[in-house]
Protein backbone atom coordinates (compact mmCIF):
# COMPACT_ATOMS: atom_id res chain seq x y z
CA UNK A 1 0.00 0.00 0.00
CA UNK A 2 1.45 3.41 -0.86
CA UNK A 3 0.30 4.98 2.41
CA UNK A 4 0.60 3.88 6.01
CA UNK A 5 -3.03 3.47 7.08
CA UNK A 6 -5.03 1.98 9.89
CA UNK A 7 -8.47 0.56 9.22
CA UNK A 8 -11.37 -0.26 11.49
CA UNK A 9 -14.74 -1.93 10.98
CA UNK A 10 -17.50 -0.46 13.07
CA UNK A 11 -20.92 -2.07 13.33
CA UNK A 12 -23.76 0.37 13.90
CA UNK A 13 -27.16 -0.75 15.16
CA UNK A 14 -29.78 1.16 13.21
CA UNK A 15 -32.83 -0.45 14.77
CA UNK A 16 -35.86 1.47 13.48
CA UNK A 17 -33.96 4.77 13.20
CA UNK A 18 -33.11 6.23 9.79
CA UNK A 19 -30.16 8.23 11.16
CA UNK A 20 -27.70 7.20 13.88
CA UNK A 21 -24.70 9.02 15.37
CA UNK A 22 -22.03 6.69 16.76
CA UNK A 23 -18.76 7.24 18.59
CA UNK A 24 -15.52 6.19 16.93
CA UNK A 25 -13.07 4.14 19.00
CA UNK A 26 -10.90 6.76 20.77
CA UNK A 27 -7.78 4.58 20.35
CA UNK A 28 -8.38 4.50 16.58
CA UNK A 29 -8.68 8.29 16.54
CA UNK A 30 -5.53 8.65 18.67
CA UNK A 31 -3.31 6.68 16.25
CA UNK A 32 -4.54 8.47 13.11
CA UNK A 33 -3.60 11.87 11.71
CA UNK A 34 -6.23 14.45 12.65
CA UNK A 35 -8.84 14.81 9.91
CA UNK A 36 -7.62 11.76 7.97
CA UNK A 37 -10.32 9.29 9.02
CA UNK A 38 -12.82 8.62 6.24
CA UNK A 39 -15.61 6.17 5.50
CA UNK A 40 -14.41 3.85 2.74
CA UNK A 41 -17.01 1.09 2.76
CA UNK A 42 -20.52 0.13 3.85
CA UNK A 43 -22.28 -3.22 4.12
CA UNK A 44 -25.56 -1.83 2.74
CA UNK A 45 -25.84 -0.08 -0.63
CA UNK A 46 -28.90 1.87 0.54
CA UNK A 47 -27.00 3.50 3.42
CA UNK A 48 -24.76 6.55 3.59
CA UNK A 49 -22.12 7.29 6.21
CA UNK A 50 -19.75 10.15 6.99
CA UNK A 51 -17.55 11.58 9.73
CA UNK A 52 -18.62 14.88 11.26
CA UNK A 53 -17.56 16.56 14.51
CA UNK A 54 -15.60 13.44 15.50
CA UNK A 55 -18.60 11.11 15.21
CA UNK A 56 -19.66 8.53 12.66
CA UNK A 57 -23.05 9.35 11.15
CA UNK A 58 -25.05 6.67 9.33
CA UNK A 59 -28.25 7.29 7.38
CA UNK A 60 -30.59 4.93 5.56
CA UNK A 61 -34.08 5.76 4.28
CA UNK A 62 -34.96 2.23 3.17
CA UNK A 63 -36.12 -0.55 5.44
CA UNK A 64 -33.11 -2.74 6.17
CA UNK A 65 -33.24 -6.53 6.26
CA UNK A 66 -30.76 -6.35 9.15
CA UNK A 67 -30.77 -3.54 11.71
CA UNK A 68 -26.93 -3.61 11.69
CA UNK A 69 -24.69 -1.76 9.23
CA UNK A 70 -20.94 -2.36 9.07
CA UNK A 71 -18.85 0.67 8.21
CA UNK A 72 -15.19 0.48 7.17
CA UNK A 73 -13.09 3.41 8.35
CA UNK A 74 -9.59 4.29 7.16
CA UNK A 75 -7.13 6.82 8.57
CA UNK A 76 -3.52 7.78 7.92
CA UNK A 77 -1.19 6.62 10.69
CA UNK A 78 -0.05 9.49 12.90
CA UNK A 79 3.30 10.83 11.73
CA UNK A 80 2.82 9.70 8.11
CA UNK A 81 0.67 12.50 6.67
CA UNK A 82 1.54 13.20 3.04
CA UNK A 83 4.08 10.35 2.82
CA UNK A 84 3.58 7.87 0.00
CA UNK A 85 5.97 5.16 -1.14
CA UNK A 86 8.74 6.19 1.23
CA UNK A 87 12.30 5.57 0.05
CA UNK A 88 13.97 2.64 1.77
CA UNK A 89 17.48 1.26 1.55
CA UNK A 90 18.27 -2.37 0.74
CA UNK A 91 19.28 -2.85 4.38
CA UNK A 92 15.88 -1.54 5.60
CA UNK A 93 14.09 -3.84 3.15
CA UNK A 94 16.05 -6.87 4.32
CA UNK A 95 15.52 -5.98 8.00
CA UNK A 96 11.78 -5.65 7.37
CA UNK A 97 11.64 -8.99 5.56
CA UNK A 98 13.54 -10.64 8.42
CA UNK A 99 11.12 -9.12 10.95
CA UNK A 100 8.03 -10.26 9.01
CA UNK A 101 9.54 -13.72 8.52
CA UNK A 102 10.20 -14.05 12.27
CA UNK A 103 6.45 -14.45 12.84
CA UNK A 104 6.42 -17.78 10.98
CA UNK A 105 7.96 -21.14 11.92
CA UNK A 106 11.08 -21.97 9.87
CA UNK A 107 9.27 -24.43 7.57
CA UNK A 108 6.44 -21.92 6.87
CA UNK A 109 8.55 -18.76 6.47
CA UNK A 110 8.11 -16.26 3.71
CA UNK A 111 9.99 -16.88 0.51
CA UNK A 112 11.76 -13.86 -0.98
Amino acid sequence: MPEVRFEDIQTVKMGTESRVRSTIDPRFIAVCEPGSIVVCGLSHGSADAWIEDGFLHVHSEKNLVSPMISVRLSGVRKGFKGRRFGDRSREQFEANEKFIGSAYPANEGRKS
